[in-house]
């Protein structure tokens, strides 16, 4: 979570998190806060030019107690922290979706509201809280990427699904650096990162994987495999069929 709402500085973390995934260190995702009071063509604008699956972009100030205990207004950025805790403290590739945040309550720039606006916000990949007879509840936890409706970019816990399974994949083979390749390190490769992708399956990081294949490139292995996120639930569809049954 960056603490800022400069638009600059959003546009270097969604650089950082690209940069550290494409050097193979450590995949991770970000959680942006708007500019307190921002109209929705502003936050649209945000949402636009981030354009990552590394990014979640907010712009609702949360109703939360500050540090002497009262109860206060805080920019986004404070719900872009709450969310990126709770994301945190739940198991991989769990939706923020419908979850409950700790907030009081919010509020927005007044020519804009989450129930008015909600289809708008989705489509242009903002993610934003909505008022329930309990308390406010995430609609959707999605990213910032509009490229295409590529759901495994767009939803904040199917991109943690696949970013779990690259780190924790690399984590269990990186014992092998400085060992030296011999005739069976291929093989071996292979039989341990195949148990350790069943492992994530049970896990709950991935839905499924297949195809696990180890290139030798001398002093470099390569490990290849297709691999099914762990989506969420979105929709379900009731169909009734009705017919006449005799009793």
């Amino acid at each position: 979570v960056a603490m800022s709402d400069d638009a600059t500085v959003h546009g270097y973390v969604a650089t950082h998190c690209k940069t550290m995934a494409g050097l193979g260190k450590s995949e991770r995702n970000a959680w942006l806060g708007g500019a307190a009071s921002e109209a929705l063509s502003a936050i649209k604008t945000r949402a636009k030019n981030l354009n990552s699956r590394h990014v979640a972009l907010v712009a609702q100030e949360p109703y939360i107690a500050d540090a002497k205990g009262t109860l206060a207004y805080h920019a986004p950025m404070y719900l872009a922290l709450q969310l990126a805790a709770m994301q945190c403290g739940s198991p991989v590739a769990t939706p923020l979706t419908r979850k409950l945040p700790a907030v009081t309550g919010f509020r927005q720039a007044a020519s804009w509201s989450p129930d008015k606006n909600a289809e708008e916000l989705l489509s242009n990949g903002i993610c934003f809280l909505v008022d329930t007879d309990l308390t406010p509840r995430v609609e959707r936890s999605i990213t910032t990427y509009l490229t295409d409706d590529n759901v495994i970019f767009s939803e904040v816990s199917a991109n943690e699904s696949i970013n779990t399974s690259v780190r924790d994949l690399r984590a269990e083979l990186d014992a092998f650096i400085g060992s030296a390749a011999v005739a069976g390190t291929t093989a071996l490769l292979r039989e341990l990162a195949v148990s350790r992708l069943k492992k994530q399956v049970e896990l709950g990081y991935i839905k499924a994987f297949r195809s696990v294949s180890i290139d030798d490139l001398g002093d470099t292995f390569r490990v290849n495999y297709e691999v099914a996120a762990t989506e969420p639930i979105n929709f379900i569809l009731i169909i009734a069929h009705v017919v006449r049954i005799s009793a």
